[in-house]
């Protein structure tokens, strides 16, 4: 995203504000800590990248009202997310970086927007994503895929001692048995 950010906020100068913000963050830290370590592993990230981000940077506090409040309740579940905010304070867009986002930044740097029409863009959007449910398979096609088609799924996670499996366990893909 950060080519992407910084182009729009090169095009749009004076017309148009770019803000990323940090959220989602791994914090083990109590959430009154003043200065949380994931706040300076941001502040590293973006010090390594500040030749190339040219637009503003913050990041969610420790008790993430930024994504309980605007990512969660706008129904995202991942990211990156955008969301465009027109010149009367009003939520214009809310979703991913596509080419429709981008031809609303423009109508809304240059007036050329109405809430109406954003609306059923939006809509429609949001039509085209399929729901993730973490308790059903991954598949290709969406949790409503078919069962035949499972993707791979990477699973991290904190543990001690060995991992057990119940026996050999056998994976069929693309016709070939794996062991």
């Amino acid at each position: 995203m950060v080519p992407r950010l910084t182009a729009l906020t090169r095009k749009y100068r004076g017309k148009v504000n770019v803000i990323s913000v940090f959220i989602m963050e791994m914090n083990n830290e109590p959430l009154d800590t003043p200065n949380p370590k994931y706040v300076k592993g941001v502040e590293e990230y973006v010090k390594k990248k500040s030749n190339r981000i040219k637009y503003t940077i913050a990041i969610d506090e420790p008790h993430k009202t930024t994504e309980k409040t605007w990512h969660k309740a706008a129904g995202l579940t991942g990211i990156p997310s955008v969301f465009l905010i027109d010149k009367q304070g009003k939520i214009a867009y809310i979703g991913r970086y596509t080419q429709k986002f981008v031809d609303l930044v423009d109508d809304v740097a240059n007036d050329r927007h109405s809430m109406e029409e954003l609306v059923k863009i939006a809509r429609e959007e949001e039509a085209k994503i399929t729901p993730y449910e973490a308790h059903k398979p991954l598949l290709i096609d969406g949790n409503g895929g078919a069962d035949t088609t499972f993707m791979f799924r990477s699973l991290l996670a904190k543990f001690k001692g060995d991992i057990k499996t119940g026996g050999s366990q056998f994976i069929l893909g693309n016709r070939k048995m794996v062991q």
